[in-house]
């Protein structure tokens, strides 16, 4: 099971932390270091990019952007941690990065047109390579539009479990409430934005737009977002 097993005024020291979906695992550090708060900044200058050089940037400094689902497990993560003390004050405060309205970079990629999705996606699929191995998780084709989180639970269940890497996702909702924020699924897609006909350059953010806590999927190179960097650890 995840735990935090330290922090400071920077960062949260993760163990075991493993991203499992339907008893497979997906993604397995034994320690995991994550920038408690998101960054927008070079020094004392605004960093406006494309997410993709976050990615590129972020790996040149021994770090690396985490796929939308590690980050999806980290604030489950962060989420129980509420319940203790000692850690609630610092959970509490990374969880706000989610509500801050900004779009935060990730390493995943989705394809409406093959019904997968990319995480660390490299050579042909980008114009990036994340430097890390690729993993595709593949998801049934409904008929994906704007819905609340809990319908898109129940009716698009394969996409939301494949792209959140959570057996359930309801805790986003639970996220979401603790916020006094309603979670929904938006979509804007157009198959004309789709890269070599396989992956969408996209972002994915759970953010705040119109009052509500959001899973947003994001179209095009959006350069005005932040990152939250993480840093596997022996």
């Amino acid at each position: 099971m995840t735990k935090i097993i330290d922090f400071d005024k920077g960062k949260f020291i993760l163990e075991d932390v493993k991203c499992m979906l339907g008893g497979r695992l997906i993604e397995d550090y034994k320690h995991l270091e994550v920038a408690r708060k998101y960054s927008m900044m070079h020094g004392n200058k605004p960093l406006v990019k494309p997410y993709y050089l976050w990615i590129e940037d972020t790996e040149k400094e021994n770090q690396f952007i985490p796929s939308f689902g590690l980050m999806c497990n980290i604030q489950k993560v962060m989420f129980e941690a509420l319940r203790n003390f000692y850690f609630h004050n610092a959970a509490e405060e990374f969880l706000l990065n989610f509500m801050s309205g900004i779009p935060l970079a990730h390493n995943t990629l989705v394809s409406l047109n093959i019904g997968g999705i990319a995480n660390y996606a490299h050579g042909k699929d980008i114009i990036f390579s994340s430097g890390r191995d690729k993993k595709v998780l593949y998801f049934k084709k409904n008929n994906l539009k704007g819905m609340s989180l809990e319908r898109a639970i129940k009716n698009e269940e394969s996409f939301i479990r494949n792209i959140t890497l959570l057996d359930e996702p309801e805790i986003l909702i639970k996220i979401g409430n603790y916020f006094n924020m309603t979670s929904n699924l938006v979509f804007d897609w157009p198959a004309k934005k789709e890269l070599d006909g396989q992956y969408f350059t996209v972002t994915i953010g759970a953010k705040i737009r119109a009052g509500g806590y959001n899973l947003v999927p994001y179209l095009g190179m959006t350069d005005r977002m932040g990152a939250i960097s993480v840093k596997q650890i022996p």
